[in-house]
């Protein structure tokens, strides 16, 4: 299939992803109580979903690398409407 997303469109989006992701890991490696990372654990699922689904909406609904669509799954990421405009 091929890719339909602009190339630095799709590096920006995926580079953001990306370092939620790292972020999510230091939080985790730096918390010394569990209950405090239920909050921030779900908004950084929150906001690497909002850039695969924006991955998604630029590119007819397909995450274009294994390791997005790894992303989507681990953080159990769900099709949502985000252009409500159209």
């Amino acid at each position: 299939m091929s890719q339909k997303i602009d190339g630095k469109l799709l590096s920006a989006l995926s580079e953001k992803a990306e370092a939620e992701a790292r972020k999510l890991i230091e939080l985790v490696n730096m918390a010394e109580d569990p209950s405090s990372l239920e909050l921030p654990m779900r908004e950084a699922s929150n906001r690497i979903c909002f850039y695969l689904q924006q991955i998604k909406h630029h590119n007819d609904d397909v995450l274009p690398t294994k390791r997005l669509n790894d992303f989507w799954q681990s953080h159990r990421c769900v099709d949502m409407d985000v252009c409500n405009d159209r």
